[in-house]
């Protein structure tokens, strides 16, 4: 079933609606877009160990009188190059490698010197391994979780965005139904005044009934006309509204939309048991996040012992071709090794910065307690006036059928002038309310429903 528009029209039920939603809200697309872009910079963790070219070319001219300007001259021109690799792996071991090439010339040196221009070319391996912090890689490894955890809260936190926005959007087709339904009763309402007026007036011309009767059944017709203009007015809201969450300008909605029916509202039921809410897991994984970051920024006060070692081969030649081609020569090596330490000497300040590290952890543990007692506190509030609006339903139902046989059999008692206008009135208002309650109820379920929905996968 549908309401809306002529039958002619196109229906279009919820779950193509929230399509729409999914597919044109600009609001959507950017969240959309951004847990893609989330994704993909989860694999920034890999730039922490990948390995890193490096290379580095400079030359020079100098001229100036130095300590051994006598045997060098005071010109000397240089050349340096420089090619290699660098990287480090989840253990926190450090690798350098390369290659370095030198080009020395001194045109006016003495002729003590043997030779004016020489090569030296240099191959070496350099290895560092932390002993203290990053210990066995435990900071590297712990960077590349909090990449992963802040990408992941990010993520987290726009699928929870547009999960709220799809539920406000399915409140919002409702809240149209319930609007549009609301003006077909209205325009009923509207009918049976307009028929207590025609009937007053005949009596009246007839001369079998007061003219207070008349005046009562025109002064509901107005009433019901601005009850009338109320409801349209109201679904000129809601149509907005719902135009607007699929990502259109429009005033008014074309296509038809489904009914608030029994058969959308009776299977509904209230759920037994506790489902976890996405902004449960986002608390979590802050307080996993800033732990992690804990870690990282006290390691940054805690004290360095490396160990250092390097070898290298060192091939000088007059001709620099032959220094290239002897690179690999084992007569001259270098190999050194060794280990370095630091420590900050300001106790205090690097004792208050833990402190301050361990208050953001603290933090993040109190927000996810409250995040958890709230979510649990809201989804019983949610159960609980499910199943409030389910007895209410049962019961507003019983009422609406009760209010329209007592509002027919008094225009019955009327019409044989066995009651009064007054009193056909009254039950006939009596009638409308139980009328538009039981549509709000139903409209109230189906909300309650689609909030539910927050809960859980």
């Amino acid at each position: 079933m549908c309401i809306g528009s002529p039958l002619s029209a196109q229906v279009l039920p919820l779950e193509q609606y929230l399509k729409q939603v999914n597919r044109d809200n600009k609001t959507i697309k950017t969240y959309a877009s951004a847990i893609e872009s989330y994704q993909k910079k989860i694999s920034e963790k890999e730039l922490l160990t990948t390995p890193y070219f490096n290379a580095k070319a400079t030359g020079q001219y100098e001229r100036k009188m130095g300590s051994f300007s006598g045997f060098l001259g005071a010109t000397s021109y240089s050349a340096a190059s420089q090619v290699g690799l660098s990287w480090q792996d989840d253990s926190g071991l450090e690798i350098n490698t390369g290659y370095s090439l030198n080009y020395y010339k001194y045109p006016d040196a003495s002729s003590l010197v043997s030779t004016k221009e020489y090569g030296e070319a240099t191959p070496y391996i350099q290895a560092s391994m932390p002993l203290l912090k990053n210990a066995n890689g435990v900071l590297t490894r712990s960077q590349k979780q909090l990449i992963v955890a802040q990408y992941d809260i990010q993520t987290k936190s726009a699928e929870y965005a547009i999960k709220t926005y799809l539920i406000a959007a399915e409140i919002a087709y409702w809240r149209l139904s319930l609007a549009k339904q609301s003006v077909e009763i209205a325009k009923e309402a509207v009918d049976r005044a307009e028929r207590m007026v025609s009937w007053s007036s005949t009596r009246q011309a007839l001369a079998l009934g007061d003219r207070s009767d008349l005046l009562q059944s025109q002064a509901l017709l107005k009433l019901r006309h601005l009850e009338l203009k109320q409801a349209k007015d109201s679904v000129s809201d809601a149509e907005r509204l719902f135009n607007t969450y699929r990502g259109r300008s429009q005033q008014t909605v074309t296509e038809s939309i489904e009914l608030i029916t029994d058969s959308k509202v009776d299977p509904i039921k209230p759920v037994s048991g506790y489902r976890l809410r996405k902004d449960v897991e986002i608390a979590l994984a802050s307080v996993q996040s800033a732990n992690t970051q804990r870690l990282i920024s006290d390691s940054e006060y805690d004290p360095n012992l490396t160990l250092l070692a390097k070898a290298q081969l060192n091939q000088v030649d007059g001709s620099v071709g032959n220094a290239i081609a002897n690179t690999l020569s084992t007569d001259y090596p270098t190999i050194y090794f060794g280990v370095t330490y630091s420590m900050p000497l300001n106790s205090t300040l690097t004792t208050q910065l833990k402190s301050a590290n361990l208050a953001t952890v603290t933090n993040a543990e109190d927000k996810y307690q409250q995040t958890v007692f709230d979510a649990r506190q809201e989804w019983t509030t949610l159960q609980q006036r499910l199943l409030d609006a389910k007895q209410k339903l049962a019961l507003t139902r019983e009422l609406e059928s009760i209010q329209r046989e007592k509002w027919r059999n008094e225009v019955s008692r009327h019409q044989r002038g066995r009651t009064t206008m007054a009193q056909v009135l009254q039950f006939e208002e009596d009638y409308a309310k139980a009328q538009t309650a039981l549509l709000q109820i139903k409209a109230e379920i189906l909300i309650l429903s689609a909030q539910q929905v927050l809960y859980g996968s």
